[in-house]
């Protein structure tokens, strides 16, 4: 494949039809080809039809290659280019952390949302924040980039994601607290339990697919992205049984707790924040398919 000789669109051609073989869509493997030429020239999609008639670098050339073979070995585009766009911030990624997802700006929409209705509620700032799960620190780091006044600690259990999410919130020139552990643990561990450390907002997208669909799902889920962020137990719900009761331990009176869903668990962890009796104003929100995509609680005063 390699000619030092071809022009910039000739290559991405190639890699179009490299991509198409392989099994992508059309339109997949015509954006992907491209977006990865760009990525390694450095370039805007924009500036690519300018420079398009071009000699491709042979350097780049080689590097352009190994990518699309890759991709086209059905590894995410963003596992290849090391970063992921995500509520107009750019995240590093890697294969230890979930790559962020549209479907995740519902949930980081309403806690920009929930932090905005909640400095008024307590308004000795800064107004502390808990994103658990955090993966890569999408989530609370977008939470902490775009709302200054949250005190915003991430957690997870996994040492290699955390890395990650220390590594994007330093990129980002964004100041938060990391702990590494299951759950509330290590936030208790540093404070000696819930009533020394209570949140405004707690937020999380925890693993929440059934072990047994996670052979259903798409190659380039199932085989690359980490399993531990993905596997949420026989019926999906095994996280959201610990998260609803550490929840309303560790929630000020008044606090708001939102949680990622999959399309048909709203009515299953509805009924566990009822029956833990300790939350109230439970609700969901839609993504833009119309599916149930958040819920949203409210820790009770009593």
């Amino acid at each position: 494949m390699t000619d030092s000789a071809q022009t910039v669109r000739a290559l991405i051609a190639k890699g179009k039809a490299a991509l198409k073989a392989a099994g992508l869509p059309d339109r997949d493997a015509e954006v992907d080809s491209a977006l990865l030429w760009c990525g390694l020239a450095g370039i805007s999609r924009g500036q690519l039809v300018l420079t398009a008639r071009d000699p491709a670098d042979p350097a780049l050339t080689s590097a352009y290659e190994a990518q699309i073979a890759r991709r086209a070995d059905g590894e995410p585009l963003q596992y290849i280019q090391g970063q992921a766009a995500f509520m107009g911030l750019t995240f590093l990624v890697d294969d230890h952390v979930l790559i962020p997802r549209f479907d995740t700006e519902i949930l980081a929409e309403a806690a920009l949302t929930a932090v905005d209705q909640l400095a008024a509620a307590f308004p000795n700032a800064p107004l502390p924040v808990l994103d658990l799960c955090t993966g890569s620190g999408a989530l609370g780091l977008t939470i902490a980039s775009l709302r200054p006044a949250a005190r915003v600690t991430c957690t997870d259990l996994s040492s290699d994601a955390l890395a990650v999410a220390v590594e994007n919130g330093r990129r980002l020139g964004v100041s938060a607290r990391f702990l590494q552990g299951d759950l509330f643990q290590p936030v208790d561990q540093e404070t000696g339990g819930p009533a020394d450390h209570q949140f405004a907002l707690i937020v999380s997208n925890p693993p929440y697919i059934p072990t047994k669909e996670i052979q259903g799902l798409s190659a380039e889920v199932r085989d690359h992205e980490p399993k531990l962020a993905l596997d949420g137990g026989p019926d999906g719900l095994a996280v959201y049984r610990r998260i609803v009761p550490g929840a309303a331990d560790h929630l000020l009176p008044g606090g708001v707790l939102l949680l990622e869903i999959g399309w048909d668990q709203r009515q299953a962890l509805s009924a566990l924040l009822r029956a833990d009796g300790r939350f109230e104003e439970i609700s969901c929100l839609r993504d833009l398919a119309g599916k149930d995509r958040v819920v949203r609680a409210v820790r009770s005063e009593a």
